[in-house]
């Protein structure tokens, strides 16, 4: 029998954490909105939109529309991909 198949040991009267040991491990999300991006990068939001303005962050790659119909559409940012840009990764 794989071990996928076999039920988790842990109890179910055991806390939730003792129970999500079991679970998947948690996902790190890439793309972040700006004011989540900014607090993670360690910048402010005005930092943020310079480098973006001074091409130093690139559409597509680092920044995306969340929208991209939409010219006025918030911002996501990949934020590996901004780290290493800045040289913090």
């Amino acid at each position: 029998m794989s071990s996928a198949s076999q039920p988790c040991p842990q109890s179910a009267t055991r806390s939730r954490q003792h129970r999500s040991a079991c679970s998947r491990p948690e996902v790190q999300l890439l793309w972040l909105p700006t004011a989540e991006a900014s607090q993670q990068l360690g910048i402010s939001r005005k930092t943020l939109f310079r480098l973006k303005k001074q091409g130093v962050l690139k559409q597509e790659h680092h920044w995306s529309r969340k929208n991209p119909t939409r010219r006025c559409s918030d911002l996501l940012w990949h934020l590996q991909r901004c780290q290493l840009a800045l040289g913090r990764y």
